[in-house]
């Protein structure tokens, strides 16, 4: 059932969707909500995606441009007033089928809330594997992203918070799917890397970084993706986008929280100004780390 912030938003979209149709009112709001999220933590990719947003927001006239604020303004809303009665929902998934979209695209049909749920709290979510203080979710067709919220809902009800006890990979071919799953993933404050991407054929055609999954330190702490190589370019361009202070907290942050310290070698520099850098042991080898701990040749970290 629709709360009353979804029922608000379903009549937004439904009234410029008397002239644009309802389609493409929906998937431009997807469209411009994920990229002003994105934007404002992720610059590697702003300008291609300013550009996304800009194309979105041009079909409609100015007057009709100032709707799209409104309806995520209403939107956040609408998932305020889900965790503060049954925690994380989802909130987009929801509105698709009440818009009846579901019947026009493809037989397109979301994963009910009641039945994530169940799955989510039988799968086991609530003990990390050995050796890992935190979970770690993939999820190759995620559609809404309903699956990852459901594991978080149960982290909460067990009193863990999900900004620090999971992380997750979601995929979808479908782009609209990648927009909802990040949009929503990024507002219920959930680490995951959102990948608009064949998982059949390993193909990736963008990623999307959740405002946790960089603001905690995840970058450094647990890299993910479904290539190695595409995965690895994008977070190599988005860490040497760091400040040196923050590399060094970021650093610290996930060495604390995973308890591994490694010395970072310099291998150039006179001695006497190359002070001790500690750096946690990563999944991945990422050379240019040394780059953010470098100014002018010698150790800077402020």
């Amino acid at each position: 059932m629709l709360n009353e912030h979804q029922k608000k938003l379903v009549k937004m979209i439904q009234g410029l969707g008397a002239k644009y149709s309802t389609w493409s009112v929906f998937n431009d709001f997807l469209t411009m909500a994920a990229t002003a999220i994105s934007n404002a933590v992720d610059p590697v990719h702003r300008e291609d995606r300013e550009k996304l947003y800009m194309e979105a927001i041009g079909h409609y006239r100015k007057d009709e441009q100032s709707v799209f604020p409104e309806m995520f303004t209403v939107l956040v809303q609408a998932a305020d007033q889900a965790m503060a009665m049954e925690g994380p929902k989802d909130i987009l998934g929801a509105v698709f089928h009440d818009l009846e979209l579901h019947n026009k695209y493809k037989g397109q049909f979301f994963t009910p809330q009641c039945i994530a749920d169940m799955m989510a709290q039988i799968s086991g979510v609530q003990e990390p594997p050995e050796g890992k203080d935190y979970i770690r979710l993939c999820e190759p067709t995620c559609g809404s992203g309903v699956m990852v919220i459901s594991a978080a809902k149960v982290l909460l009800k067990e009193k863990k918070s999900p900004a620090a006890n999971m992380v997750a990979l979601a995929c979808d071919l479908d782009f609209k799917c990648t927009c909802m799953a990040y949009i929503q993933l990024s507002l219920y404050g959930i680490p995951a890397v959102v990948e608009h991407a064949n998982t059949l054929t390993c193909e990736v055609f963008s990623r999307w970084y959740t405002p946790v999954y960089l603001w905690n330190g995840w970058l450094l702490r647990e890299r993910i993706g479904i290539t190695t190589t595409d995965g690895a370019e994008d977070d190599r361009a988005l860490i040497t986008t760091l400040h040196p202070v923050e590399w060094a907290l970021l650093s610290c942050m996930a060495m604390i929280t995973d308890k591994k310290q490694k010395p970072l070698e310099e291998k150039s520099g006179p001695a006497e100004t190359q002070p001790e850098i500690v750096e946690p042991e990563l999944p991945r080898t990422v050379p240019e780390a040394e780059l953010f701990v470098r100014k002018n040749g010698q150790m800077s970290l402020f």
